[in-house]
């Protein structure tokens, strides 16, 4: 199950649990493996989050051995483009 976080400017959608899912990984047993705490790896797979911690993306890619964008998504959003003159 996949979660779509939506902005004026596009979406996210946050692809962790599939890929936890797919490889019969535990929450618990990712939070063990990269060395971080429940409610970090809870807030990857919900998309609640405000910045997006490098580290433990990298950590993520590494021990799933997966690319970013196996993990996060992002689709543009159509907008009207304003010109300015």
């Amino acid at each position: 199950m996949q979660n779509v976080v939506n902005y004026m400017y596009g979406s996210f959608t946050f692809k962790l649990k599939d890929i936890l899912k797919d490889k019969n990984i535990s929450i618990y047993a990712l939070c063990k493996l990269i060395d971080t705490d429940y409610n970090v790896i809870n807030r990857y797979i919900k998309g609640d989050l405000c910045k997006i911690d490098l580290e433990i993306l990298s950590r993520l890619c590494y021990y799933l051995d997966c690319d970013i964008t196996d993990i996060i998504e992002f689709k543009k959003t159509k907008l009207r483009v304003q010109q300015f003159c």
